[in-house]
């Protein structure tokens, strides 16, 4: 099912009733970086393709922009895609870092979310609020939540994380598994400089 995703039970539950509709619309996932929207937006891509997530790249009815900040070029590209046929059912398109993109840009949008019957299906990842009332109002919503503390501290034992840290590493992250590189070096240097940097800050006189 989804059990290689670490995201919050509640937010996932979300998800598979968004995944649930018998014809769901655009899809907004929202919530602060490392808490697992863009493999939400994946795996959500997939069971509407009824595909395997590494399949997606291969599949023509698939799009993606790109993981960073979003001109206009990158909307006008995602829109003349949405009018080419689809091979199967649907397209699914998604959108990655949505709170980039400008109104003008957004309102652009409104029409490959207007109507739900339509084959093509928008997946919105975003940061932030910040998205047009319009859009909102055409979704599904899904607010990504930190992860609890038993399963935080099962994804940091599976990085091999010392078990001394943990605790420590769940604060600093505030419980965003994704917010931390799979790379042990790149753990080890995480935790000395975020000990470094919290100690740094205390004072003698905050000390007293």
């Amino acid at each position: 099912m989804h059990q290689h995703l670490y995201i919050n039970k509640d937010t996932m539950d979300e998800i598979e009733n968004y995944l649930s509709l018998t014809e769901p619309p655009g899809i907004i996932l929202q919530g602060i970086p490392g808490l697992g929207q863009e493999l939400a937006a994946r795996y959500i891509a997939a069971k509407l393709l009824k595909c395997q997530e590494s399949d997606l790249e291969k599949n023509p009815d698939y799009y993606q922009t790109t993981q960073s900040a979003l001109k206009v070029d990158d909307i006008e590209q995602l829109l003349e895609a949405s009018r080419r046929n689809s091979i199967g059912d649907v397209k699914v398109f998604i959108l990655f870092c949505a709170h980039t993109v400008s109104r003008t840009a957004q309102n652009r949008l409104l029409k490959l979310l207007e109507d739900r019957a339509s084959s093509n299906k928008l997946i919105i990842v975003s940061e932030k609020d910040s998205l047009l009332d319009t859009i909102k109002s055409r979704c599904y919503s899904v607010l990504f939540h930190p992860l609890r503390e038993e399963a935080m501290e099962k994804y940091l034992k599976e990085l091999k994380i010392d078990k001394d840290c943990i605790g420590f590493v769940g604060f600093l992250t505030e419980n965003a598994p994704y917010s931390i590189t799979a790379s042990m070096e790149g753990i080890n240097e995480y935790i000395l400089i975020s000990f470094l940097s919290v100690f740094s800050r205390i004072s003698p006189e905050s000390s007293q």
